[in-house]
This record gives structure tokens, C-alpha cells and sequence, in this order.
């Protein structure tokens, strides 16, 4: 959960990309059990600073691209990464005035639902 704080990407340098959660996971590493992200993320009261940005700049994202290579179905994951299933977002402010999207991978996470009160 997330609650009640402020996110300035790069410490308010320009930013041309913004994530509030990173990671890396290929789907091609054995760890010996299966590897989870949370069910259900909650952000609430959440403040993005991200007004000092590039031209470039499409605002800011849930998740960062955790497997550049999985973008369609013929990627196959030999240890599949369990995905969230839920992000509920409450209160949220971006100071840029961009809209927040998913992921700059798309597929990955196409299949998580978001709500915004």
C-alpha cells in the first residue's frame, strides 16, 4: 500500500520516464519456487511531482517494463511471473497534469485491473 506521500522521479531532475513500482524478471531463471507480485496494490494520497519533465515526457506509470522481450504471446516465460491483479487508486495528484497509464508495457500487464476514485 501506498499512502498519503509524494513521488518526485529522479529527484526533480528532467524526466523523460516515471514508475512507481520497478523490477526485472525474465521468466528464464529457476529460483525454485513460483515468483509473485502483490494480489492488490492500494495507492492513496499519492502526489507525483513530475512538472519538470522533457518534451518527450507521456506521463507517469504504474509499473516500469519489467521484461522488454514479453510484448506478445509468443514470448514464453519457462517460470512464470505471477502479476498483480488489482490497482486501486484513491486521491491521486500528478502535477504534470498527464494521465497515469499502466506500464510502458502494455501487454505484460493487460490484464490488471485499475480503478481510480
Amino acid at each position: 500500500m501506498i499512502r498519503n506521500c509524494e513521488f518526485l522521479p529522479r529527484n526533480g531532475l528532467i524526466v523523460s520516464e516515471a514508475a512507481l513500482i520497478a523490477g526485472s524478471y525474465s521468466g528464464q531463471h529457476n529460483f525454485g519456487y513460483t515468483c509473485y507480485m502483490p494480489r492488490k496494490i492500494t495507492i492513496e494520497g499519492l502526489v507525483v511531482d513530475d512538472r519538470n519533465h522533457g518534451s518527450n515526457y507521456p506521463g507517469p506509470k504504474i509499473f516500469m517494463d519489467f521484461n522488454r522481450a514479453y510484448t506478445d504471446e509468443t514470448y514464453e516465460e519457462k517460470y512464470p511471473y505471477v502479476i498483480t491483479e488489482e490497482v486501486s487508486i484513491e486521491d491521486l495528484t500528478i502535477k504534470s497534469g498527464k494521465p497515469i497509464d499502466v506500464s510502458t508495457n502494455p501487454f505484460m500487464f493487460r490484464t490488471v485491473k485499475v480503478t481510480q476514485k
